[in-house]
Formats: C-alpha cells, structure tokens, sequence
C-alpha cells in the first residue's frame, strides 16, 4: 500500500468537504510542526484571522470524523 504525502492528505481531506457539501468557507487546515500531522476543519473570516471549527486529528481520525458526520446527517435523531 502506498503512502500518502502530507499535501495528498489535505487533498483528499479538502476533496471530502466539498463531497459532504459543507460550504466553501471550510478548509482543511494543517497543524504546524509541533504536533505531527493532524488536520483541522478551518474557516477565515475575515482576511487576518483563522477560526478553526474542530479538534486536530491525524488523517485517520478525520475520515473517521467525516464517516460519523455522514451518518448522522443521513440518519438524524428523532
């Protein structure tokens, strides 16, 4: 199995937002160096700031985010 580069993750990460339809403000953001690659889910604002909308996740956990997120919106609580 192939490895995937940093910058296919946040492709095929950014490729899963526009596929579940979140709007085009999203993103995915990339943690800086610090904490290993992990993603999150960022929107900007305005031009200067950065507001991220969830937790830093490794790629794993993101698709499982995404997996959970389709779920629920196909499947809502009564």
């Amino acid at each position: 199995m192939k490895r995937l580069t940093v910058t296919q993750k946040v492709e095929a990460l950014n490729n899963a937002l526009q596929h579940y339809s979140f709007p085009e403000k999203y993103f995915i953001q990339q943690a800086d160096g610090r904490i290993g690659h992990k993603f999150a889910i960022a929107s900007k604002p305005e031009e200067r700031s950065l507001h991220i909308h969830t937790s830093y996740m490794t790629y794993e956990e993101m698709n499982s985010f995404f997996i959970g997120y389709s779920q629920a919106t196909r499947n809502p609580l009564k």
